[in-house]
């Protein structure tokens, strides 16, 4: 998550973003909830759409990384 999150801000950089409203949906969001944890001045609202209070277990995780591995 953290890789796509410095994604987004290297993707903002490069359009010259400085802040922006930050949507995530399912896997989504806990890439947004990164990219706010980390870069918490870029954000000016953010949204988590689909997400669980409780995250992942190791499983999911697990499934989450072979699914990106696919990428």
């Amino acid at each position: 998550m953290e890789d796509m999150a410095r994604d987004v801000a290297a993707l903002m950089d490069d359009l010259e973003i400085d802040r922006a409203a930050v949507c995530g949906l399912s896997m989504g969001s806990y890439v947004a909830f990164e990219f706010a944890r980390l870069f918490p001045a870029r954000v000016r609202a953010l949204v988590l759409a689909g997400a669980r209070a409780q995250g992942a277990d190791e499983a999911e995780r697990k499934s989450r990384e072979d699914k990106l591995r696919m990428f």
